[in-house]
C-alpha cells in the first residue's frame, strides 16, 4: 500500500513538472510583443523616413530562379517621380527581353522576342512577374529603391509581435498585407507576407548602402523560389524628357491583356 500511494505521488510529481515545463515552453513561444514607448517611438521614426522623390536612374542586378536553377538578368529602372516609371530588362548585352512603362492607371509591357506587347488600365496595378509571381508592382519597387517606404509598407499597424534578433514585428493595417521589422533607424528590414492563418508567402529582407538607400533586396517564398536584387549603380540625373519615359508599341506586336502574360522572361 505504501509503495502503491509512493508511485501515484511519484507519477503526480512528473506530471507536475511537465505541466510547469509545458507553460514554460509556452510562454517562451509566445508571439503577442506588448506595446512601448519604444517601439512607438520607433513606428514615428519610420514615419518619419520618408524621402523626397527625385529623378533617378538605378542599374540593377538580379538573380531569379530556385536553387540549382537561377538566372541573373540585369535591369535599368528611371524616371522622375511616381507618376512614370520605366524598366527595362535585359539577359545579355544589348539583349533586351522586357520594356515596362507603368503610370497609376496604365501598364505596358513590350516583349521585342515575342513580339508581343501587354497592357492594362485602371486603379488596379498588376505585380511584376519577372519568372516568378512577385508580391511587389513596379511603383512598390521604385518607391522601396527610392526610400518611400510608407507608400509600400502603409503608415499604421495593429498587433505587434515578437521578432527577430529581440526586434518587434509590426502587423500592417494597409498597403502590403503581412508583418515588417525595423532596423534601430527606423528603416524596413524584413517584411513577410506570412500570417498565422496562412504559412505560406513571401519574406523580403533588406540591406542599405552608405546613401542610406536599400542596396540589396532579397525575397524568398516558402516554395524555394527567390528574387535577388542588387543596386550595381544609382543616379541623380536632370529630368528626363517626355520622350525619354515613353514607350510605344512596335508596328505590327499585337496588344494583349496583362493577364495572358505568364513571365517577362
Amino acid at each position: 500500500m505504501h509503495r502503491l500511494l509512493l508511485f501515484f505521488r511519484t507519477q503526480e510529481l512528473l506530471f507536475l513538472c511537465l505541466f510547469v515545463c509545458l507553460m514554460q515552453g509556452c510562454a517562451g513561444r509566445s508571439t503577442i510583443h506588448p506595446e512601448s514607448t519604444a517601439s512607438k517611438a520607433l513606428w514615428e521614426r519610420y514615419l518619419t523616413n520618408d524621402s523626397d522623390i527625385r529623378p533617378y536612374r538605378i542599374n540593377m542586378s538580379l538573380r531569379i530562379g530556385k536553387s540549382g536553377d537561377t538566372r541573373r538578368v540585369t535591369a535599368l529602372l528611371w524616371g522622375n517621380d511616381m507618376q512614370r516609371q520605366r524598366l527595362d530588362v535585359m539577359a545579355g548585352v544589348g539583349s533586351i527581353v522586357a520594356k515596362i512603362a507603368s503610370s497609376p492607371n496604365d501598364f505596358l509591357l513590350v516583349a521585342p522576342i515575342e513580339g508581343k506587347a501587354y497592357s492594362h488600365s485602371g486603379s488596379q496595378k498588376p505585380r511584376l512577374h519577372l519568372s516568378l509571381p512577385l508580391p511587389l508592382t513596379l511603383s512598390d519597387l521604385t518607391c522601396l529603391l527610392t526610400g518611400q517606404y510608407t507608400k509600400v509598407f502603409g503608415k499604421e499597424y495593429g498587433e505587434l509581435l515578437d521578432g527577430s534578433k529581440n526586434n518587434v514585428r509590426y502587423t500592417l493595417l494597409d498597403a502590403l498585407p503581412g508583418t515588417l521589422e525595423l532596423d534601430d533607424e527606423g528603416r524596413p528590414s524584413v517584411w513577410d507576407e506570412r500570417t498565422k492563418r496562412d504559412k505560406n508567402g513571401w519574406t523580403m529582407r533588406l540591406q542599405y548602402g552608405k546613401d542610406g538607400f536599400p542596396s540589396k533586396l532579397d525575397l524568398s517564398n516558402t516554395k524555394g523560389e527567390r528574387f535577388l536584387l542588387v543596386i550595381k549603380e544609382k543616379e541623380a540625373p536632370q529630368s528626363f524628357s517626355e520622350e525619354a519615359l515613353s514607350l510605344s508599341v512596335p508596328q505590327g506586336f499585337p496588344i494583349l491583356p496583362i493577364t495572358q502574360k505568364k513571365s517577362t522572361l
